[in-house]
């Protein structure tokens, strides 16, 4: 134990310097249970826009409600697991194999937050310990901060997704494993380079993605 918690922290540190803003939940560009001009995904992988819901940072997670124009006369909803992702604003959601870590495969709307062969997401969980209850002088965006917290997933094509935590012990195997098809990047990784260990995660996957495009 003495030996993983200055690693752990160390992944959990990371995390905490990469804290995912750049989507906007400040509650003044797109209000909560508003809706704004998205698309959702169907199952064959065809678009259809229309007008999406903007949910909190759960609520977004679990569902999407679709309308067909700003009229709100045609509304659907749909499950993670109905359609293959959707976007509402200037959020872009996909359906993943990932529920906060549970032994199940239970999917959900996971927040993409940088797009590549190989995906950032950040998903969303209720803190722990904290009052539910709506404080008197609290914004709804003030409210959905503090009741949330969130982590770094990452996931290649549909494998299998990776919390950032995960890395915190073991980096140099996972990730010389995790890009293995670029045999140039996986070595240094494994052979812990200078600016290729774990602080450097995001610019390795940076890195990697850009090799990827280069072969298209």
């Amino acid at each position: 134990m003495k030996l993983f918690l200055p690693v752990f922290l160390l992944g959990m540190a990371i995390t905490a310097q990469h804290s995912l803003k750049a989507q906007d939940w400040s509650g003044n560009t797109y209000a909560y249970y508003e809706i704004y001009p998205g698309y959702i995904v169907t199952e064959s992988g065809d678009t259809t826009r229309g007008y999406v819901e903007h949910g909190n940072r759960t609520s977004n997670q679990k569902g999407c409600t679709f309308f067909t124009d700003a009229s709100k006369k045609e509304r659907k909803k749909y499950k993670p697991a109905d359609i293959k992702g959707y976007g509402v604003a200037d959020k872009h959601y996909r359906t993943i194999a990932f529920s906060g870590g549970l032994m199940s495969k239970p999917v959900s709307f996971v927040l993409l937050t940088k797009d590549g062969r190989i995906c950032q997401y950040a998903y969303y969980s209720k803190k722990e310990g904290i009052s539910e209850m709506m404080g008197k002088n609290e914004t709804q965006a003030q409210y959905d901060e503090r009741i949330h917290t969130d982590e770094i997933v990452w996931q290649k094509l549909d494998e299998k997704p990776i919390q950032q935590q995960d890395f915190a012990l073991g980096f140099a195997k996972r990730m010389s494993k995790l890009v293995d098809d670029y045999p140039e990047l996986a070595a240094k990784v494994e052979a812990k380079e200078k600016g290729y260990g774990l602080m450097k995660i995001y610019d390795i996957v940076d890195e990697y993605n850009a090799w990827w495009a280069k072969k298209r």
